[in-house]
């Protein structure tokens, strides 16, 4: 349906050049642009996939969050600048799809912070596939705007996901447990109680996991990768042996 859609279009174009006059009479071969269908298609199909694969990794974040008994969630605004608030004409309608599309999600995280996600997909230049720019900022202890990181990957937006949850939850230990500090702007925590006590908090395709240990002692691994296990992680950080 898609193809017939952009051949009509194509058509159409084509009979609105040859009714203009033609263009003066030159030695230069005027080479006629490629038709418009297989492009817009095969961008909308990438940037599905994609979209559909941030969606995935950001359920399965949320859950992990949830699991650990914190509280996060995500919204999604797909294809967001092809949604035109007026249609005027065949024209336009299809106009919208054939440059770049984007789509948008804005993330809650623990600790007060907001990651805001927008995704575009184009098959020409510069981008020539899905890039990503992620705004990061947050409202905990040293509350700054973090800016804009751009990437080209879905693998490396997906490790700064990751970089992001991990400090989200140090942010949410700050300013809920009054027993841990963060060591050197770190994703490691030391108890003020216990100074020999440390965590290290580590987020992967696995789930969350909290290693947890003493100077001089045996480490152990904490994991939740989103079922229910029963303890939460302040229940963890309260935990008499602690």
């Amino acid at each position: 349906m898609a193809f017939r859609i952009l051949l009509s279009y194509n058509h159409r174009m084509s009979l609105r050049k040859r009714s203009k006059p033609p263009p003066p009479l030159t030695q230069r071969k005027i080479v006629s642009p490629a038709l418009c269908m297989v492009a817009p298609i095969t961008t909308h199909l990438l940037h599905h996939q994609h979209q559909l694969n941030l969606q995935n990794l950001l359920r399965h974040l949320i859950k992990v969050v949830k699991s650990a008994g914190m509280s996060a969630a995500f919204v999604t605004k797909p294809r967001q600048n092809c949604l035109k608030p007026v249609i005027r004409n065949v024209e336009t309608a299809v106009e919208a799809f054939l440059g770049r599309i984007e789509s948008e999600a804005t993330v809650k995280l623990p600790g007060g912070w907001k990651v805001d996600i927008n995704m575009k997909t184009t098959l020409g230049h510069p981008l020539f596939g899905t890039g990503y720019i992620i705004g990061t900022s947050h409202d905990g202890v040293s509350a700054r705007l973090m800016g804009e990181n751009k990437f080209t990957s879905s693998k490396e937006m997906e490790m700064y996901l990751f970089w992001c949850l991990e400090r989200s939850i140090v942010n949410e230990v700050r300013c809920t447990n009054d027993k841990w500090e963060q060591i050197a702007q770190s994703n490691e925590m030391w108890s003020i109680n216990k100074s020999t006590r440390r965590i290290r908090i580590s987020v992967d395709r696995t789930g969350l996991s909290i290693i947890t240990g003493a100077t001089g002692g045996k480490d152990n691994r904490v994991v939740w990768d989103g079922s229910d296990t029963g303890r939460t992680l302040q229940d963890l950080l309260n935990h008499p042996e602690w």
